[in-house]
């Protein structure tokens, strides 16, 4: 042999085609590395299944090649090159194996050599493998018996358990064994219960199933001893949870109870529960009647029972989840006369379920109210309990039958509740409205369980709103500062009925000292008319401050019901009151005045205030204006002052010689006090200037001629002055009459000086008292109140000294210009020198012209 040559075993079937693996299987020689030394030889074997095994996408692989038959060769192959020495082979075997449909078992169990001893009612189990050892599936049949027939009929004592088949029988027909494979069985036997003492054989047989007949294949006979015991069964057919009990009910279990021992005995019954609060149980027949222990019951007796289990009146959710499990109970038999030992089940387990039991109660001491709609609320209080036996939240709601009620809830959610009475309050808040129409309400508060909305109870309130009498006051604020011994100034506050009936309401004034007030627009009683619910009405208050007051004075305002005199309510405002320190005026050196003519007097203010001011400057001079007349420069009279920024104004003093020469005293001393009114804050500072007149005396006696003769020159003159300015007056008038912005030129007037000198004249003299609303005022007309207040303006303001020269001070023609006092004398509360001042525009408005 030579390169491209072999030599091979082959077995080969049909047309031995070498290229089909189906046809020809082979085995090369040089596969088994046979040795090429001379006088060398090596056995060689092949298993031809092997090489079958390696044909691709076999299917039977598991058949002794493919279950063919096949012709033995030895193929030689060659490329039909140059040819050499070969192998030499000295022999060759054949082996074969015959097939044949017979095939042997192997059967191998954990049996005791002994045999088994068991008690009544015992299991005893047998475990077996089973090998086929044929080259063929075998279909087998396991039976198996006790050599007592009665404890094989009506139902066999043994069960068969066989890996791959579903009949448990005695008589089985095993599911085809391949060749070479092996299975398990199990054979349990049970001792029927109260069975004598005896001894028995146990059977267990294989035979051939096949249609061959082949036979029996393999035997196993053991020996079975049936000892004397005290024994029981305790059985039940419910499942594992055997009740559903909720609290504080009852619920059965039923259950066997059987003497499986081959002696008579006496058992006792006892029950013992899981959770130790309060669950029962008692044993009954099947009618149930209590049954007491003992029971007595012959061998092999059974007994059907019921056990009879009662729950606590608070037993809490048994769900069998890690925080409710369930509540579980052994059922556990005793044979205190037996002997011996009590073999068997002696205990029997099961669960109770405890549902989730959901209750709810709302409850109340009073479920009525009535009170006033005041404004004041009013709570109810509510009690929660959770009647239920798990812990559990509600949620709350509220339905009024009417929303002007208000009512309410303070929450919408109660906390979680104990089981079992937890309880809470529920706050039913009212908000006793004011205005709310008297008449009967209802509100119902109701209470649903979080976790199941089917639970829930309500509870109804009845709330009667009654007759109130209730008033609001308003608070004002007075936006400025207010300069003591001022005249008197006016402001509103608003007046409500905030009943729910018409009512009216009686004023009062809680004044400080140093404030002077009053209503002006109140009935004769002092009070308000009938106000409509709801509605309102501003009374009015005239207030002024005595000469001296300081500081932040509170006024209140009360008003009282006249429907329930117990029902007040106040409003306030307060003033502030002279100087604040947020304007300061530098103290003002003293002066003396001893000749006639103007004397100038610097004055210096200062914003000590955070932010800019604007500033109005006045003066005081009641004390003087007799004597004197004090004016401010036009530039000075408003002003701007930045922060901390000062400024210096000029007040001109002016004194005729007239009014020196007259002076009652050598030296007179007057103050006038000099006013700076912020009118960006509250606050007006003030500082006082004191005057020190000093009289001219006479000379000598040509000087008291002079004086004499030039007194009646002096006189003419100026009543030659007066007359003029009195027509200029009237073609002043009338020129306003002409024209269409009547108001805005009596303003410029103002800025003009007209009301700083009428301020100067009359700031001293009291503010004339109100005129009586019985008496009747005529509607006066324009112009000639506007002559007559120029008249006085010039009266005061250039002749009052020629005036006061011309007669002595004490005098009566000194009160010549004077308006005629009325037949009756002066009106009550008035005093001459408001007469002086007022009295013309008394008689003008009372129609004594």
């Amino acid at each position: 042999m030579e390169a491209g040559d072999s030599v091979s075993m082959e077995l080969w079937r049909g047309s031995g085609n070498i290229n089909d693996p189906y046809e020809s299987i082979s085995w090369d020689f040089a596969q088994g590395n046979p040795s090429a030394a001379p006088g060398q030889w090596t056995n060689l074997s092949w298993d031809p299944q092997q090489t079958w095994l390696q044909i691709p996408n076999l299917g039977n692989p598991d058949v002794f090649l493919g279950g063919n038959s096949y012709t033995f060769s030895v193929l030689f192959t060659s490329d039909s090159s140059v040819a050499g020495e070969g192998m030499h082979v000295d022999d060759f075997v054949h082996f074969g194996v015959s097939r044949v449909t017979d095939y042997t078992l192997d059967l191998d169990c954990d049996n005791s050599i002994n045999g088994y001893t068991v008690a009544p009612n015992q299991l005893s189990s047998l475990y077996c493998t089973l090998t086929n050892n044929g080259y063929a599936p075998a279909t087998v049949r396991l039976q198996t018996n006790v050599s007592n027939d009665s404890w094989m009929a009506p139902f066999p004592i043994i069960r068969m358990d066989i890996e791959g088949s579903s009949n448990h029988g005695t008589n089985v027909i095993i599911p085809p064994i391949k060749a070479g494979e092996t299975i398990e069985f199990w054979s349990n036997l049970t001792v029927p219960a109260g069975a004598d003492v005896q001894q028995r054989v146990w059977n267990l047989w294989l035979t051939d199933a096949s249609s061959a007949q082949l036979g029996e294949k393999a035997r196993l006979t053991m020996d079975l001893a049936v000892s004397e015991q005290y024994g029981v069964a305790l059985t039940s057919s419910v499942g594992l949870i055997a009740a559903n009990i909720g609290p504080d009910e009852s619920g059965t279990v039923s259950f066997r109870l059987q003497n499986t021992g081959n002696k008579d005995a006496a058992f006792n019954l006892a029950t013992t529960f899981s959770e130790n609060t309060g669950w029962m149980a008692v044993i009954e027949n099947e009618t149930g009647v209590i049954q007491q222990n003992p029971i007595t019951l012959y061998k092999g007796q059974k007994v059907n029972l019921m056990l009879n289990i009662t729950a606590p009146q608070d037993a809490t959710p048994a769900l069998g989840t890690e925080s409710n499990p369930y509540v579980s109970f052994n059922l556990r038999a005793t044979c205190p006369s037996c002997s011996t030992a009590l073999y068997g089940n002696d205990v029997l387990v099961r669960n109770v379920e405890v549902p989730v039991l959901r209750d709810v109660e709302l409850e109340t001491e009073e479920y009525t109210y009535s009170g006033p709609a005041n404004g004041n609320a009013k709570s109810l209080y509510l009690t929660l309990l959770n009647l239920g036996n798990d812990d559990e939240q509600y949620d709350l709601s509220l339905v009024q039958s009417q929303w002007q009620l208000q009512a309410s809830l303070l929450a919408e959610q109660s906390p979680v509740l104990d089981a079992w009475d937890g309880e809470s309050t529920v706050v039913v808040s009212l908000a006793m409205p004011i205005g709310l129409n008297p008449g009967i309400y209802t509100v119902t508060v109701k209470a649903t369980s979080v976790d199941d909305t089917t639970i829930s109870d309500s509870i109804d309130l009845s709330i009667e709103i009654l007759e109130t009498a209730a008033v609001f006051v308003s608070n004002e604020e007075t936006g400025q500062s207010y300069i003591p011994g001022d005249l008197p100034q006016t402001m509103s506050f608003e007046v409500r009925n905030d009943g729910n009936s018409e009512d009216s309401f009686a004023m009062s004034l809680d004044t400080p000292a140093g404030m002077v007030a009053q209503f002006t627009n109140l009935n004769t009683n002092g009070e308000t008319g009938a106000l409509a619910v709801g509605t309102s009405y501003n009374v009015t208050v005239e207030f002024s401050f005595v000469d001296g007051t300081e500081g932040q004075l509170t006024m209140r305002v009360i008003a009282t019901s006249t429907a329930d005199s117990t029902i007040s309510n106040s409003g306030q405002a307060t003033y502030l009151v002279g100087s604040q320190n947020w304007l300061k005026i530098y103290a003002i050196a003293p002066v003396t005045i001893n000749e006639e003519g103007e004397t100038e007097v610097k004055v210096r203010i200062v914003n000590q205030y955070t932010t800019g001011q604007l500033v109005k400057m006045e003066v005081d001079d009641s004390e003087s204006n007799k004597w004197l007349q004090v004016s401010i420069a036009r530039l000075d009279r408003d002003f701007s002052l930045a922060v901390g920024e000062q400024k210096e104004i000029t007040l001109t003093i002016e004194i005729s010689e007239t009014s020196l020469k007259n002076l009652n005293e050598e030296t007179v001393t007057a103050n006038i006090t000099v006013w700076a009114r912020s009118e960006t804050v509250s606050d007006a500072a003030n500082a006082n200037l004191e005057l020190t007149l000093v009289r001219i005396d006479s000379q000598n006696a040509n000087g008291a001629e002079d004086a004499g003769s030039g007194l009646e020159l002096e006189s003419i003159a100026l009543w030659v002055v007066f007359l003029l300015v009195i027509v200029g007056g009237v073609f002043v008038v009338l020129s306003i009459l002409r024209t269409e912005e009547e108001e805005d030129e009596y303003a410029k007037w103002g800025e003009d000086g007209y009301e700083d000198s009428l301020s100067a004249t009359y700031g001293a003299v009291a503010a004339a008292p109100s005129v009586p609303t019985s008496m009747p005022t005529p509607e006066p007309m324009a112009s000639p109140t506007v002559v007559q207040n120029i008249t006085y303006n010039i009266s005061d303001s250039a002749i009052s000294g020629d005036l006061s020269a011309t007669a002595p001070a004490a005098a009566p023609p000194q009160e010549a210009d004077m308006p005629p006092l009325p037949e009756e004398g002066l009106p009550q509360g008035w005093t001459m020198e408001q007469w002086k001042h007022y009295g013309q525009q008394w008689l003008e408005q009372n129609g004594r012209v």
